[in-house]
C-alpha cells in the first residue's frame, strides 16, 4: 500500500513528462484521480488499522459540500439537465477525503516516514530542476503557454513561479526532519530560488517568502517567539510609513481587489439574497461566472477563504475554520509532528494569497501530511504514549 502512496506522491511531479499532451494541471489531476483510485480498489486486499481518533469538522465539512452540490444538482435534474462544471470540483474534494480514509487506515508511523523521506528527495529534484531552468536549460514547460516566453520560466514541476514559490517555502520543513549539512544545503538552496520565482524573470514572489516566514516562525523555540513577534510588528509599522510615502514601488495588487468586490457585489445582489451569502453559490460557479464577467481571465480570487465563502458560504467558511481550529489544537509530541504541522501552516498561510487549495500538486501533498499527522496520532492514542 504504501509503495502505492510513494509512486502517487513522486509520480504527480513527473506525471506531465508522461502525459505531454495534456495541458499540465490537467495531467496532475489525471494522475491523481487514477492512482488515489487504484491505492483505494487495492486497499480492499489490505487488512485495515484499528482507527480511535475522530475527524467530525472534516466530516461535517464534507457533508455540507455533499447536501450543497446535492441540492444544485437536483434543480438541474429538474430541467433534464446535469452540471458537471458543479459536480467536477465536488468530485475532486471526494477524491482527497477518499484518500484521507486510505492514509489513516493503512499507513503507520514508520512507513509515514519513509514516504515523507521521498518526497525529501523529490523536494531536492524540484529544486535542481528549478536551477537549470533558471539558466534556460531544463524547458520541458517552455511551451506551456503560447506566450510564456515573457515570464518567469522557473516553474519546477508545478508550472507556475508564484504557486511555485507557496509550495517550496510551505513544503521546507521536509528538511528540518532530520537536519544535516545536506538538508542546510537544500534549505540555501530553496531560499535562492524563492528570490527567482516572481511572475517577471529576476523578481521575488512575496508570498513565498511569507509562507517561510510563518513556517520558521513556528518550528523556532516557543522561547524567543516574543522578539520574533515584535520584529514583526515594527517591521509591519516601517513597511506602512513607506508604503504610505511610495504606494506605486511596494503594493501590487493586480486588479485583485476590483475583482474581490465584483463577486462580493454579486454574491450580495442575487436572488437568493442573504439566504445565498449564509449558502453559497455553489462549488465550482466561479467556473461558471467567470468567463462572462468583466474579468474573464481571473478563474481563481487568489483568496481561497473568499473563493469557498463565495461558493460554500458563510456555513462552509465557518466548517473550514472549525476544521483548522480543530488541527491547531493538535499538539505535536516530537520534531517529526511538529514538522508535519508546520508543512499545513504553510499551507493555511499560503492559502491567503494564492490558490493551491485548486491545484492537485500542492493539495494531494498537503492532503497526505495531514492524514499522516492524524494517522500519528491515532497511533499515539492506541498505543496509549508518545512513540519516539
Amino acid at each position: 500500500m504504501y509503495i502505492l502512496v510513494i509512486i502517487f506522491l513522486v509520480g504527480i511531479n513527473l506525471a506531465p513528462f508522461f502525459l505531454q499532451n495534456v495541458h499540465i494541471w490537467n495531467a496532475h489531476g489525471f494522475w491523481t484521480v487514477t492512482s488515489i483510485s487504484i491505492i483505494f480498489f487495492s486497499s480492499f486486499f489490505d487488512n485495515k488499522k484499528r482507527v480511535v481518533v475522530k475527524n467530525l469538522p472534516l466530516g461535517l465539512l464534507a457533508l455540507w459540500a455533499t447536501l450543497s452540490t446535492a441540492f444544485i444538482t437536483y434543480n438541474y435534474l429538474t430541467n433534464d439537465k446535469f452540471s458537471v462544471i458543479n459536480f467536477l470540483p465536488y468530485f475532486n474534494l471526494l477524491i482527497m477525503i477518499i484518500f484521507y480514509q486510505v492514509v489513516i487506515q493503512h499507513l503507520n508511523r514508520s512507513r509515514i516516514l519513509l514516504i515523507l523521506e521521498f518526497m525529501r528527495y523529490t523536494m531536492i529534484v524540484t529544486l535542481l530542476l528549478c536551477t537549470l531552468q533558471f539558466f534556460n536549460l531544463s524547458q520541458f514547460f517552455y511551451l506551456f503557454k503560447p506566450n510564456y516566453s515573457e515570464n518567469n520560466l522557473m516553474v519546477g514541476f508545478l508550472g507556475n513561479p508564484t504557486q511555485l514559490s507557496s509550495f517550496i517555502a510551505a513544503f521546507t520543513p521536509l528538511f528540518f526532519i532530520r537536519f544535516n549539512r545536506e538538508n542546510f544545503l537544500c534549505l540555501v538552496l530553496a531560499f535562492i530560488i524563492l528570490t527567482q520565482t516572481g511572475t517577471t524573470k529576476g523578481e521575488p514572489a512575496l508570498t513565498g517568502f511569507i509562507v517561510l516566514f510563518f513556517v520558521i516562525l513556528y518550528l523556532l523555540p516557543r522561547r524567543i517567539h516574543k522578539g520574533i513577534y515584535i520584529l514583526l510588528c515594527l517591521s509591519v509599522a516601517v513597511g506602512m510609513y513607506f508604503l504610505n510615502l511610495y504606494p506605486d514601488h511596494f503594493f501590487h495588487e493586480g486588479g485583485r481587489l476590483a475583482i474581490w468586490k465584483y463577486y462580493w457585489d454579486y454574491l450580495r445582489t442575487q436572488q437568493l439574497g442573504v439566504f445565498g451569502f449564509i449558502t453559497g453559490m455553489g462549488l465550482g460557479s466561479i467556473n461558471m461566472i467567470f468567463p462572462t464577467s468583466p474579468y474573464p481571465k481571473a478563474a481563481h480570487l487568489h483568496i481561497e477563504y473568499a473563493h469557498f465563502l463565495f461558493e460554500l458560504g458563510l456555513i462552509g467558511l465557518v466548517l473550514i475554520i472549525n476544521l483548522i481550529k480543530s488541527f491547531i489544537e493538535i499538539k505535536p509530541e516530537d520534531k517529526i509532528e511538529k514538522c508535519l504541522k508546520a508543512i499545513i501552516i504553510g499551507f493555511l498561510i499560503s492559502c491567503f494569497n494564492n490558490y493551491p487549495a485548486h491545484l492537485w500538486m500542492p493539495t494531494a501533498w498537503t492532503m497526505f501530511i495531514y492524514a499522516s499527522l492524524m494517522c500519528i496520532k491515532n497511533e499515539r492514542i492506541i498505543h496509549g504514549s508518545s512513540i519516539s
